[in-house]
């Protein structure tokens, strides 16, 4: 009879533990949309109309683009929205009771990597989005498939509110909050890249669909850098970058400025290198398999119905927990 009651307490521990796993996952996957929808949505709408969501109602034609003057107010509400976003979105993530199942401790905790190796993801982030802007932007210019959409200009205070919220906006809710849940759910690398791209480009098609490609070389890399060095020093600077790219573009006069910020990539890589000749090789946090078949096979063997956690918050060592070192956080 005890033998019976032990079998039967495992089979409830198994569905319970089946009903936590699906509905972690209806609240994870449900945070990361509802962020990237609040952030993005409005803007996606806008870009398939050629147009900008930002800025006031006061724009007007000058030739065949319409521009819409961006109040320092307005920017500043925009940025404060946006840290408002990230912030709920993060404290979600991270909420693991017994009424909400997150994921616990994600990116910002312990995995790190080495100086020379953020220099050379920050210049390689750099040198990506430059290239586009001077090479495949001017080329699709040149060759009339380059679209700008509706423009906005902005002043002063405007520029450093509007380049925050961008810079904060885009690489935590579409960069390092779906990197936390594609790696969680064991999403193949080249889906999971394919993936972050596409969120990347979705809410700048106003550059239509094929000007948009000036974009692809800096969301492949930035998406790549931060996949396999989920370190928080690594999303600062890609923020970093961010923001010092828009403030650049709103700030410049012509394209001379962004030679000089594609010339602080170029150093940023060179002395990388100097400094640690593979930096490249730094070792990155273990990433899923590029099979889905495989990926598919180890869902079967550790009997889950759903893809994703089986002892992912085990302690080290315990019965289906990961390997110690393997663990999201780095531990």
């Amino acid at each position: 009879m005890d033998g019976e009651q032990q079998v039967g307490a495992a089979i409830r521990r198994r569905g319970v533990l089946r009903r936590r796993r699906a509905a972690q996952f209806v609240i994870v996957v449900g945070v990361a949309a509802t962020a990237y929808v609040i952030a993005f949505g409005e803007s996606i709408r806008y870009s398939i109309n050629d147009l900008f969501t930002f800025g006031s109602a006061d724009g007007e034609s000058v030739g065949d683009t319409e521009v819409w003057y961006l109040p320092a107010d307005e920017a500043a509400r925009s940025a404060l929205q946006t840290i408002v976003i990230v912030a709920v979105a993060v404290l979600a993530m991270r909420c693991n009771t017994r009424w909400w199942v997150g994921l616990g401790s994600w990116p910002w905790s312990r995995y790190r990597v080495s100086a020379a190796t953020i220099c050379g993801a920050l210049g390689m982030a750099i040198a990506a989005l430059t290239f586009g802007a001077l090479v495949i932007a001017a080329a699709l210019d040149e060759w009339s498939i380059f679209s700008t959409g509706a423009g906005y200009e902005v002043e002063g205070l405007a520029v450093w509110w509007s380049a925050i919220s961008a810079g904060v906006g885009e690489e935590i809710i579409a960069l390092a909050v779906p990197v936390m849940v594609l790696r969680h759910y064991r999403t193949p690398t080249v889906l999971a890249i394919w993936i972050l791209v596409a969120l990347r480009v979705a809410y700048h098609l106003y550059y239509n669909i094929i000007g948009v490609w000036w974009l692809i070389p800096w969301a492949i890399v930035v998406s790549l850098v931060y996949w396999c060095w989920p370190d928080p020093r690594v999303l600062g600077a890609l923020i970093a970058e961010h923001i010092a790219y828009d403030v650049v573009v709103y700030c410049g006069d012509g394209i001379t400025p962004l030679y000089f910020y594609a010339a602080t990539g170029v150093v940023l890589l060179v002395g990388a290198t100097i400094a640690a000749p593979q930096w490249y090789r730094s070792p990155g946090l273990p990433t899923p398999s590029v099979s889905l078949r495989n990926v598919v096979r180890g869902y079967r063997r550790r009997g889950s119905g759903l893809p994703g956690s089986p002892g992912v918050h085990a302690r080290p060592g315990s019965p289906g927990a990961e390997p110690s070192g393997t663990g999201f956080d780095g531990g």
